[in-house]
């Protein structure tokens, strides 16, 4: 068993063993569950809207626009030219 201490503010460390064992890194969340006494800490999911909104695109870009490009894509044509509106 590996043990840590608890810090003034409730801080402890992960031992770097099990940060590697649980695929932690800096940043990830983590949950706390209390179980019959006991405290387990769990690694939280990664779900695809936490990255909604990170990248920012040079210009807006219309429905109509996108729909035109999912078009010309799947006939092989590539994506339309933006002169060409």
């Amino acid at each position: 068993m590996q043990s840590s201490t608890v810090t003034l503010k409730g801080q402890v460390t992960i031992p770097a063993d099990l940060r590697r064992r649980l695929g932690l890194s800096p940043g990830d969340r983590v949950d706390f569950v209390l179980e019959n006494g006991a405290l387990r800490l769990v690694k939280r999911e990664v779900r695809v809207e936490a990255g909604f909104g990170l990248i920012q695109a040079d210009r807006a870009v219309s429905d109509e626009d996108m729909e035109r490009a999912i078009r010309a894509r799947a006939a092989g044509q590539g994506a339309p030219d933006q002169d060409a509106r």
